[in-house]
């Protein structure tokens, strides 16, 4: 069972627990399809932030979906909540930077996906000095859509 974190940020004798990061962020997106709500409500449900939605691009790959957060951060993991329909084989890139102009590919997540599947990546070392978070998918049976995009780290 994935654990969430939305309390602030806690650190006893100088070790500090990971937090959820993805609820403090601005979600942008390449598209948005308007069925599943409006960009801010979008944004919401596939960080947490509210229950009951999920992001939607509308549109096949390539699309992406990325969070700005409010600050430089170490990232220990991001967790993407699968939503598609038919079921079939996708090709994920997830890129990290300090900026959304300074991005390197840091992950690719490449085979059969279905709806409600959890893909769980962990960094260990951590990744450091991370302010922008992109998931861009390059090829997928279905319009590109994730039922929560999280972000976990210190």
């Amino acid at each position: 069972m994935l654990r969430r974190w939305y309390y602030p940020l806690r650190c006893f004798l100088g070790a500090c627990l990971v937090q959820s990061l993805s609820t403090l962020g601005t979600v942008t997106a390449s598209n948005y399809y308007s069925g599943a709500g409006s960009p801010a409500a979008q944004g919401d449900y596939v960080t947490g932030r509210t229950q009951g939605g999920a992001f939607n691009s509308g549109g096949f790959a390539p699309q992406y979906i990325q969070i700005q957060l409010p600050r430089a951060y170490s990232i220990r993991r991001v967790c993407l909540s699968v939503g598609q329909l038919p079921n079939g084989v996708t090709v994920h890139d997830i890129y990290m930077g300090s900026t959304s102009s300074s991005l390197s590919l840091v992950t690719t997540l490449n085979g059969y996906t279905h709806s409600g599947e959890w893909l769980n990546t962990s960094y260990n070392p951590m990744i450091s000095g991370i302010s922008v978070v992109k998931v861009y998918t390059v090829s997928s049976p279905s319009w590109v859509a994730w039922n929560q995009f999280l972000i976990y780290g210190v």
